[in-house]
């Protein structure tokens, strides 16, 4: 008589099952399996995990969480846990949480690979890139047969060379790597070699070919190496121009990728596409504004007008890139003619790099000052190739330095200064600076008259600034207290902290113009304020725009649902009922 399984091997078999279904992609049919396996067995973790690795592919990631929560307490050293619960936490914008957890997971796992993955992520999400390149650099050293390993280690390089190197070893791995081939594919993009990107390009597509971002990519890179190719042999058609390099099946898929030229273009330039339509209805928008009445013109006009002149530098920018890219495929043919580290290549890359052209430039600015027009393009085009140089070299620094835990220096004193800027700048110092500095201006207004443009008592309105700020921290900082730990709270804090950070950076400037101007008057000192100002002017308006994005942010988690909650149940539609999804539950 055949021995009945037990209710562990019964959900053991259907985990199996439910790993398989998603190996194959059948999501839906996994977490059934998954299901079935928790009813079998609902105190199994490996049976909770399974079903919540599904969800979180399925994207309800709040019902994973819950899962991993109880797996977690079930098995409390459970790394698999613990990495769903960190991808949750990094999710909803907690990263500290998301890098203990993963950190945690890493400690308990003894360092294995898909946690080390995780800790990268997460340290990169985190905003700490040396951290995210420590741990790539740590899969690497105790993996180095793992293909992803090297892929995230190209994700964590700054320089286009490094990564290229990483991605040509995770596929000299894997030859079939799909992350590798389409990392390459965009590096060699940046790095201007177009036709090795559209060949990693079509590699890609061909494993997946229904991936609509691989058929961007492939038919992005398709266009630009058209574009090239037309320039050398302008006489070529577009099919024989990749069928020839690349084969028949190549110039068939990039036709497929639209019926005519125009809709292949508006596939591959979706983005630029929508970018310049946004800017002609902006400007068409300006330009009905001015023949609206004054009240409304005087208002519309200037508002339009900001990004629509900001849009009109867009060519510029492009025209930049153009030179660039220029420059690179110089590069690449020297590299190529010379060989790569001879002494011929150096020389010929020095001669044409932004110092020696930016000096040439100037050279004949200087000595032959009637073509002043054609030697500003060159300098134009030496600068350019100079910044393009110092973010080279910059990143070849980043790549080539040694790269230490956290704890370093740099760390340990960024560190420090958060503290004691948490701790100095608190809204008492604050009331009392700006309460001071007030009485400090209405004593200079009542002893001399200034000459400076503000006469008025600005010192004293940024102070009615602070304090009001001061009551929407304390009001931020009470909310967040009742509301416990969560993204709602969150999102006060960062409110009234951010506006509290533009207060004290609004008194300073005060002080600086006001305060300093009225003390020490002259032309040199209202000549030199504008440069002292420059700093703190950037840094408040970035504190500003903070601020501003935290106030957005707020309003459309807490008060634009008040506001449509009314409206939906107007049309019959309750947003607070829950959304049936057949045995998964209520969608996220």
């Amino acid at each position: 008589m055949a021995e009945v399984p037990s209710p562990r091997q019964r959900a053991d078999g259907l985990v199996e099952r439910s790993k398989a279904l998603t190996d194959l992609g059948r999501w839906k049919d996994a977490e059934a399996q998954a299901r079935r396996a928790l009813e079998a067995d609902p105190t199994y973790p490996r049976a909770l995990l399974q079903l919540a690795h599904v969800l979180v592919n399925l994207g309800r990631g709040d019902e994973a969480a819950q899962l991993a929560k109880g797996a977690l307490a079930l098995e409390p050293t459970s790394s698999w846990a613990m990495r769903i619960l960190g991808s949750w936490h990094g999710a909803h914008g907690r990263h500290a949480e998301a890098v203990a957890l993963a950190g945690d997971a890493v400690r308990l796992s003894g360092g294995d690979a898909i946690s080390l993955l995780y800790l990268s992520h997460a340290k990169q999400d985190a905003g700490d890139a040396t951290g995210a390149r420590i741990a790539a650099e740590r899969i690497v050293a105790g993996f180095p047969d793992w293909p992803d390993g090297f892929v995230r280690l190209a994700e964590t390089r700054h320089s286009p060379e490094e990564a290229v190197a990483a991605y040509r070893e995770a596929l000299r791995l894997d030859p079939h790597c799909d992350s590798a081939l389409a990392g390459l594919a965009g590096t060699s993009g940046s790095l201007a070699q177009y036709r090795e990107t559209v060949s990693l390009a079509w590699s890609s597509l061909r494993s997946d070919p229904t991936d609509k971002a691989r058929q961007r990519l492939f038919a992005r890179s398709a266009w630009i190496f058209l574009a090239l190719s037309r320039i050398v042999a302008p006489l070529r058609g577009t099919h024989r121009a990749l069928a020839e390099p690349f084969g028949e099946p190549c110039a068939f898929a990039f036709h497929a990728t639209g019926d005519t030229v125009r809709a292949r273009l508006l596939f591959a330039f979706r983005f630029e596409a929508l970018v310049l339509a946004t800017w002609l209805a902006l400007a068409a928008a300006m330009v009905v504004a001015t023949f609206l009445p004054s009240a409304l013109s005087e208002v519309l006009v200037p508002l339009l007008g900001i990004p629509v002149f900001l849009g009109m530098a867009i060519p510029f920018f492009l025209f930049l890139r153009g030179i660039a890219s220029a420059r690179r495929l110089v590069d690449l043919r020297i590299l190529q003619g010379t060989g790569r580290g001879t002494i011929l290549s150096r020389l010929a890359r020095f001669a044409v790099s932004g110092v020696v052209v930016t000096a040439l430039a100037i050279a004949l600015l200087l000595a032959f000052p009637a073509g002043a027009g054609a030697w500003g393009w060159l300098l134009i085009i030496g600068l350019v190739l100079a910044i393009q140089d110092g973010y080279r070299w910059r990143d070849q620094w980043l790549d080539g330095r040694r790269t230490v835990e956290a704890g370093s220096t740099r760390q340990a004193l960024a560190a420090s200064v958060g503290e004691r800027a948490a701790r100095w700048f608190t809204p008492g110092r604050l009331a009392a600076f700006a309460i001071a500095a007030a009485a400090a201006e209405i004593a200079l207004l009542g002893l001399r008259t200034s000459r400076s443009p503000a006469a008025e008592p600005v010192a004293f309105a940024a102070a009615v600034f602070a304090l009001a700020t001061i009551a929407v921290d304390l009001f931020a900082r009470r909310i967040a207290g009742r509301l416990g730990p969560g993204p709602r709270a969150d999102r006060w804090r960062v409110l009234g902290r951010s506006l509290l950070d533009f207060a004290w950076m609004l008194a300073a400037v005060v002080a600086c113009t006001v305060l300093g101007g009225r003390l020490v008057e002259g032309a040199a000192i209202e000549a030199l304020f504008p440069i002292l100002l420059l700093p703190l002017t950037v840094a408040g308006a970035w504190l500003f725009l903070r601020a501003l994005h935290a106030a957005l942010m707020l309003f459309a988690g807490e008060l634009l649902p008040l506001v449509l909650r009314p409206l939906f149940r107007l049309f019959g539609r309750d947003p607070d009922a829950p959304r049936t999804t057949g045995a998964a539950g209520p969608d996220k």
